[in-house]
């Protein structure tokens, strides 16, 4: 089996076809090299590779890259290393230090010096092998064929399998639908063997830069919607609306694990915030516009206002010193209190997540 355009089409139906298209040759004959070729590391991969790339739209990191100047984590050691070695490839290589890594596992067999040259990462072909080379030696196959999705994002995203990945909503979607377009027992057939006997072994001992991929903000369309005007079999829609409703896809091989910890946050806090948003400053505005309507009808005169408020706050400094202060420590426990709640919410989906996922017989 190929990945065709119909495939992609289904999987990003936002995008435009000469975008998704060009994937689909490099793909073909470079995944297979890598071992990413069933229809769980496939989702996975283009899953992953989909969002990070704004739906296969780029290779190259929107952001000038200016805020990775001088990041010691990336390696940035020399002046504009941040705009130098920005996000490229479809997984968004960033930094110094992967640019260097890339060299050593592919750059230097094929001939090209990818810190000196950068911006050869962006080309689809060795974007591709940058993004496979980056999934083999994290041994992310081993995880997409057990299902834990959330624990690659984790990787991928913020450099370790218990973390938060950002975006979460959209990665897991995005997963979801390759899953459902896939055909069951999908298999990527390798078409091309001849470069992978050339390309070095990877060292999966070897400590490695955390890859920091950025992801860009989109407005992503209603991809229901979208799919649904599409010619799709009506197994393949049942499932997507089944993700949709957060239930778990009906896979002949394993039971995905989908859904993450709680995000830092709730409703509640949104309203309070929004309501403070609205009353301060309306509150501020009714006693400003009093005021001056006073002034302006000679009932006291500025000076008599200002006069009147450096005696109350000289009169009172204690008080309001005390009410800042209590107020200021508040919003810190509060802070606090939240982030530990976030950090106990994490610590059990890290647990979970590393636990054997039930396999169904096929």
């Amino acid at each position: 089996m190929q990945i065709t355009s119909d495939l992609l089409k289904r999987m990003f139906p936002g995008t435009d076809k000469h975008l998704r298209d060009r994937w689909i040759p490099f793909w073909n004959r470079i995944l297979p090299q890598y071992g990413i070729d069933d229809e769980l590391e496939v989702a996975a991969f283009v899953g992953t590779v989909g969002v990070e790339s704004d739906y296969l739209r780029t290779t190259i990191e929107y952001a000038s890259g200016s805020a990775y100047e001088g990041r010691r984590d990336l390696k940035n050691f020399q002046t504009g290393d941040g705009k130098r070695f920005k996000g490229r490839g479809g997984i968004q290589r960033t930094g110094r230090g992967n640019y260097t890594e890339l060299n050593k596992l592919y750059g230097n067999k094929i001939g090209i010096d990818f810190v000196k040259n950068p911006e050869k990462l962006a080309e689809m072909e060795h974007a591709v092998h940058s993004d496979c080379l980056f999934w083999q030696s994290h041994k992310l196959n081993e995880l997409a064929r057990r299902g834990k999705y959330f624990a690659i994002q984790g990787i991928v995203n913020r450099g370790q399998a218990g973390k938060m990945p950002l975006h979460w909503d959209k990665r897991k979607k995005c997963y979801e639908i390759a899953l459902a377009v896939l055909p069951n027992n999908f298999r990527l057939e390798n078409t091309d063997i001849k470069q992978a006997d050339t390309l070095p072994p990877i060292d999966t001992d070897t400590p490695r830069t955390p890859l920091v991929p950025v992801m860009v903000e989109t407005i992503e369309p209603d991809v229901l919607e979208i799919l649904q005007t599409e010619d799709f079999t009506p197994h393949v829609l049942n499932q997507i609306e089944d993700f949709t409703e957060g239930k778990k896809p009906d896979h002949p091989q394993i039971s995905v694990e989908m859904n993450a910890p709680a995000k830092e946050g709730s409703t509640s806090t949104v309203v309070t915030t929004t309501i403070l948003g609205i009353a301060v400053p309306g509150f501020i505005g009714v006693a400003f516009k009093a005021v001056t309507d006073l002034i302006s009808q000679g009932f006291v005169s500025s000076a008599e206002i200002g006069s009147f408020a450096m005696n109350l706050i000289k009169d009172n400094q204690k008080y309001i010193f005390w009410i800042v202060l209590a107020l200021t420590g508040l919003l810190a426990i509060k802070k606090i209190c939240k982030q530990i709640t976030f950090w106990i919410q994490m610590y059990f989906k890290a647990s979970k997540d590393y636990q054997n996922v039930e396999v169904k017989p096929q």
